[in-house]
């Protein structure tokens, strides 16, 4: 069942341009330089902070793609989520969730979920983001 349910939500967050499909989701060393990450860690794909996470990121996904960021779920036991918490050094007993820099280094990070109103705070105090902000046109 878990792999069915990733699969369905990894092609609903491809096709709506939130989330690489799961494949290229699986290392968080694959989104370096390209993409701001925000890893969320739970327990369970039925976590009501996971749920409420969700809600937050497709509700604002117009200001996630402006900012590059994209949603990397690490839910549950199976070997793509214990691959992505091996990465992000976390472990999965409770909700957590980072948000990674496209340099990789983690830029905030909560045991509740994070507005979008509070993402795109710290992400646009970034130096990287204030320069991208300041060349487009």
């Amino acid at each position: 069942m878990p792999i069915r349910w990733m699969t369905v939500v990894s092609l609903f967050l491809a096709l709506t341009g939130i989330c690489m499909p799961a494949q290229a989701a699986e290392s968080l060393a694959m989104h370096r330089w390209k993409h701001r990450v925000l890893v969320v860690v739970a327990p369970s794909s039925q976590d009501r902070d996971l749920r409420a996470q969700r809600r937050i990121f497709q509700e604002a996904r117009e200001g996630m793609a402006e900012r590059n960021l994209v949603l990397v779920e690490a839910a549950g036991d199976d070997p793509s989520a214990r691959a992505i918490r091996r990465e992000a050094a976390v472990d999965g007993t409770r909700f957590q969730v980072l948000l990674i820099g496209k340099d990789g280094n983690i830029a905030a990070a909560s045991a509740t979920p994070l507005t979008a109103r509070g993402l795109f705070g710290k992400i646009d105090a970034i130096p990287m983001r204030r320069d991208e902000m300041r060349r487009r046109p």
